[in-house]
This record gives C-alpha cells, structure tokens and sequence, in this order.
C-alpha cells in the first residue's frame, strides 16, 4: 500500500479532485485518530457513472484503517432502504417471502404457513410478472402502453402526476371500464400528489365537484380498485 499511495500526496489528490488540500489533511487526521468510525451515504455516490469505484474507494478505505466489522466501525450505504432492501428482506416484492423465501418453493412456503399459524395452502402460488417480463410483453404487444417519468437529472422534472394529467381523459375511459390504479413509492410526497391528480381527473373528466371527485377516490378504494403500497 505504501507504494501505491506514494503517488497520491495530498497536494496531487487535491489536484485530481478539486477539493483543498487542507480538507483533505483534516479528514485524513479525523480518521486516522478515531480508531472507531462509520461511513454513510445514499444514492448520489452510488447511482453515478463512478459508483462502483466511489463505494469501492469507501470499503477499501475502512479495509486500509482496519475500522471494519466490529461495533462503531463500517460502511454503510443508506440507499433505498425503505422500499428495495425492506422488500428484499421482508418479502413484499414478486414472490418473497421473509428472511429471503419464496412463495415459489415448495417447505419455504410451508415454513412461514406454519411461522403465521395459517392455514396450509393459504399462501398463492401465482405471481404476477416480474420487470424483464414486463418489456417482453411490451415488445410483443401485449402490454399496449408505458410512460414513464424522470425527476432527476435535468431541469424539467416530469413526475406521475404530470403524466396522469397528460393522459387524462384516456386514464379516466380506463377507470370507467373497471380498471385498478396501484401506487407505490414515497407517502409523504409521490402518493399525496397522485391521489390529488387523480381526484382532478375525476373533476375534469368526470364532470365532478371537487367533494364528488374525493367520494369517487374514496369508492375507488373501498372496491380495492385503488391499492397505495406507499412508504
């Protein structure tokens, strides 16, 4: 290792990223004094053309100080913890079950019948399609329409609601022929706005009052038309 960072003095590292060189010895001071430290970050340093060297260059760093695997040490990534790795664990995604089980095999699906004291056989077997499927069926024509919305990376953020209120008047035939509207993502921002977009389309092309439109909303989901896995 000593060889390695001998071209990487402080004064060529602050060149490479930009970053003051006194910034660079302060937080080399802070960790190399701590003896016990933790690092936490969330999707910037991940989700970017460099993400694997960024985390690579955290792990390496705690390898290097030996503060790994032990109480008060370690990396952490923040990312997504609500929804993909509660998901993942937890088993509410596709065919999961807790403790990384599927409804799929056969004693993994015995196992958490009997762990919730439930009925053998109580647990479906027939899950819906996954993403890759998705495509699949988009390319073969079965699934007849998609559109998706970016709010990151660029200055005109395009969010769901933006593209219910686009597609209004299609969205609102597809109700009036029974469809079910599912929504998963973010409580406190994604589902708030969406449930005021759709109780607008309702006004809008419902002919509703606003009190009108919320009671539809509200039908909708008494029905389990309108299903929120929200977070």
């Amino acid at each position: 290792m000593p060889a390695f960072l001998a071209d990487y003095p402080p004064e060529r590292v602050a060149e490479i990223t930009g970053l003051a060189e006194n910034d660079i010895r302060r937080a080399a001071q802070w960790i190399g004094e701590a003896g016990d430290w933790m690092s936490c970050w969330t999707m910037g340093l991940n989700q970017s053309t460099h993400g694997t060297w960024n985390t690579n260059a955290l792990v390496n760093l705690h390898l290097a100080t030996g503060a790994i695997c032990r109480p008060g040490s370690g990396p952490f990534s923040l990312t997504g913890q609500p929804n993909a790795m509660g998901g993942r664990e937890m088993g509410y995604m596709g065919p999961g079950l807790p403790g990384q089980r599927s409804v799929l095999v056969d004693s993994e699906r015995a196992f958490v019948e009997h762990l919730w004291q439930i009925p053998e056989g109580s647990l479906r077997t027939d899950v819906g399609r996954g993403t890759v499927e998705m495509f699949q069926e988009l390319a073969a024509g079965h699934l007849d329409r998609l559109d998706l919305a970016f709010s990151r990376d660029q200055r005109n953020k395009i969010y769901v609601q933006d593209r219910m209120r686009e597609n209004g008047a299609r969205l609102w035939q597809w109700l009036q022929d029974g469809a079910h509207f599912s929504v998963c993502g973010d409580a406190g921002r994604m589902a708030k706005d969406v449930d005021q977009a759709l109780k607008e389309i309702a006004a809008t092309h419902g002919g509703m009052d606003a009190d009108e439109a919320t009671a539809y909303v509200r039908r909708l989901a008494a029905d389990k038309r309108y299903v929120r896995d929200v977070y």
